[in-house]
């Protein structure tokens, strides 16, 4: 040129005009029912013959070239079929609900697309670019265009628009592109492409940190129709998309846009749902930034944010290192703020659900004590409504998570005095319609009595007959007794009854109560007041159960240390109930050892001993005291009580001959008995009439003035006239 000067570059209208110059003429296809008539431009192409295969269900490509371009025709299906694959499947459904359409077809086909794709890939004038993004996001918002744009290569033309506008933060063709992705993601073919593309998710999550609120709904809209893939989440996780979105969240504290913030939070809670990504997630930074999030005041206002946030946390409390992490972080007072100032069931029941995944865990049982959550559990779940009514499904989490709670000791103390008994006792729970309740009331009660432990078999204290327990004394000053008694008295199925629903939760109640019993009996004081007729009454009931054999001689053998229970305690029942205790059928040493602790504790009552050597127990003690060398503690123990109680009974030796020579006079006439019967047996029913006509004739014609003695003489002479 003249002056050196050097030539002027093309602008950007011109560029895209001659892009636009070098595309073949394109006429917009007719629908499937109306024949597809060609263009001029089209009419004097050669016609490539078919060659096609009888089998073959698609036809091939066709190739056909021109002075202008080569063009390929995209693979249809024979005879107008339409092959339902899962993007063909998936774009029927999206064209359903495109608004304005009545006739679906592609806007432009495979040809049409590629100097757009080139344009993509090589163009570097900004402007050409930002319309080749401009026509990509057009065409895509076309559910009819999608196909072709898959097939053509568009996905990796949007992913070098976006890679290449990094350095110059053009928000024009950021948003073109991030639209396109959105839309081409919604096939499946394109899900996979891009999760296996090696830049398609750093690229994804290069888009989340733009601040251009557009781009921000796009991206979120393009990740959430990736975790439609099922091992999607997985991928997402393990390049950190996890802590990306949490990033995004935080960034969003300030923004109006709710809408985005909830769309947020339950891309979050996606991720967190799967199994496999929540032990991930608790090894990543992620979850002190997660607890960071409810310092932000604008949770108030947004309670359909902080609903999703706290669905997420109650998704990663379910994996242990998880809630440990979360603990860590003191997510637990925020989330007895929330509990305290919550204004829908919903979200109490929610926050009551995290709390109770903590306290599944053992080792967190104490941390959550330490933050003071009783308290607080205890005026949320007994929190009435107008009318005075409990909102029950509150208060079965709340008693749920105070039963894990008092596995504890050190949490005993706090829930007595903020008055968990109180509670019970009021609404009786342990009778409440729901199942849940009253297993969960009648199991506080239970760990409640077992404050103060069982000492070691044999005791050997002197002084525990003696003590008394605060904890104890102030239990029952709080209604404990009025529940144990009212669970006690629940009627109980006898071994021929038929079987009801609910016999064994009774039974399985009561056998957890008379545990309870015999931890409170270790008190001095309380033994006069347990000692009463419902507690009698299921110890009777519930001892054929061996599991609480061991529980319910023990209380009796309490019972028995106070001289004002020994009368009460000398009933037949209960004596029998002593014996088979100490009986050789019984084969618990533990059992042994109460039983006869219960008979020492009877025979130091004089008013006792006569009733004890006639029910033939110095027998059976005697069988016990043998073993008073054994070497084994409880043996021991158990010889020495037995052997101390045969010495209490021998105060009156003439009792204990009467006592063998009775017990051979019955088994004597127990045989007689039995021959007689059998004799009887074999009479003939006349036989047996005239019989007792005669003895009956024979009592009325008696002398009054007869004596006993001359009675006796008569019928042993007419007995031994008879055998002769």
């Amino acid at each position: 040129m003249p002056g050196g000067s050097k030539p002027r570059p093309k602008t950007a209208h011109h560029a895209l005009k001659a892009a636009r110059a070098a595309l073949p003429a394109y006429t917009r296809p007719a629908p499937p029912s109306m024949p597809t008539t060609l263009s001029k431009s089209h009419r004097h192409m050669a016609q490539l013959p078919h060659c096609l295969s009888p089998k073959s269900a698609f036809r091939k490509p066709t190739i056909v070239v021109s002075k202008h371009a080569v063009e390929m025709s995209i693979p249809r299906p024979k005879h107008g079929e339409d092959p339902q694959t899962p993007d063909r499947s998936r774009i029927q459904r999206l064209a359903k609900h495109t608004p304005g359409q009545t006739i679906f077809h592609a806007d432009i086909d495979f040809d049409g697309l590629r100097p757009l794709i080139d344009i993509a890939y090589w163009s570097s004038f900004p402007d050409v670019r930002r319309d080749a993004a401009a026509a990509f996001c057009t065409l895509s918002k076309n559910a009819a265009n999608l196909e072709v744009m898959a097939q053509a290569g568009a996905l990796g033309a949007a992913l070098s628009l976006i890679a290449n506008t990094k350095a110059t933060m053009d928000l024009a063709i950021l948003r073109d592109a991030t639209d396109t992705l959105a839309e081409l993601v919604q096939l499946p073919s394109m899900q996979h492409k891009l999760l296996s593309a090696p830049t398609g998710i750093t690229t994804v999550f290069s888009i989340l940190r733009i601040a251009d609120v557009r781009v921000k709904r796009a991206a979120l809209k393009l990740v959430a129709h990736l975790l439609e893939v099922p091992d999607a989440s997985a991928q997402l996780v393990a390049h950190g998309g996890f802590l990306t979105l949490l990033h995004f969240v935080q960034a969003l504290t300030c923004r109006k846009d709710r809408q985005l913030k909830r769309t947020a939070a339950s891309l979050l809670l996606r991720l967190a749902t799967a199994e496999d990504n929540k032990a991930k997630i608790a090894e990543d930074d992620a979850i002190p930034q997660l607890c960071a999030l409810f310092q932000d005041p604008y949770l108030e206002v947004d309670a359909g944010f902080r609903k999703e946030l706290l669905d997420c946390i109650l998704a990663l409390s379910t994996e242990r290192h998880a809630a440990r992490r979360l603990l860590e972080c003191r997510i637990v007072p925020v989330l007895l703020f929330i509990l305290t100032t919550a204004k829908s069931l919903e979200l109490s029941l929610v926050v009551l659900s995290i709390l109770e995944q903590f306290s599944a865990d053992p080792r967190l049982a104490l941390p959550l004590v330490q933050h003071d959550v009783i308290p607080t559990l205890v005026t949320v779940g007994f929190a009435t409504d107008e009318s005075n009514a409990l909102y029950r499904p509150g208060m079965s989490k709340a008693l749920g998570i105070l039963l894990q709670l008092l596995k504890r000791e050190e949490a005993h103390a706090v829930a007595t005095d903020v008055g968990i008994v109180d509670r019970i006792s009021q609404y009786k729970l342990f009778m409440a319609p729901e199942r849940s309740v009253r297993n969960h009331s009648i199991g506080i009660l239970v760990l409640l009595a077992k404050r103060v432990p069982l000492p070691k078999r044999p005791y050997d204290t002197p002084d525990r007959n003696a003590s008394s327990h605060a904890c104890h004394l102030e239990l029952i000053a709080r209604g404990y007794l009025h529940c144990a008694f009212a669970i006690l008295s629940r009627p109980t199925p006898g071994p021929k009854d038929a079987w009801r629903e609910g016999d064994d939760e009774a039974i399985h109640a009561k056998e957890l109560v008379l545990q309870a019993l015999s931890h409170l009996s270790e008190s001095d004081n309380v033994r006069l007041l347990l000692c009463k007729p419902p507690v009698l009454e299921a110890i009777l009931a519930i001892a054929r159960h061996k599991l609480v054999l061991g529980s319910c001689a023990k209380l009796l053998a309490d019972l028995a240390t106070k001289p004002d229970n020994v009368p009460k305690l000398l009933e037949p029942r209960l004596q029998l109930f002593l014996l088979k205790c100490i009986a050789p059928s019984c084969r618990d040493d533990d059992v042994r050892y109460e039983g006869a602790r219960a008979f020492a504790a009877l025979s130091r009552l004089e008013q006792a001993r006569e009733h004890l050597v006639a029910t033939g127990v110095v027998s059976f003690l005697q069988r016990l005291a043998k073993h008073v060398r054994c070497e084994i503690p409880l043996l021991r123990s158990t010889a020495l009580l037995a052997h101390a109680t045969v010495e209490c009974l021998k105060h009156d030796a003439a009792a204990l001959r009467i006592q063998s020579v009775m017990r051979n006079w019955r088994a004597k006439h127990a045989a007689a008995s039995v021959k007689e019967a059998a004799v009887t047996a074999l009479q003939s029913p006349r036989r047996r009439r005239f019989q007792q006509l005669a003895l009956r004739a024979t009592r009325l014609v008696a002398a009054e003035h007869e004596t006993q003695a001359s009675i006796q003489h008569r019928f042993l002479a007419k007995s031994r006239s008879s055998y002769h």
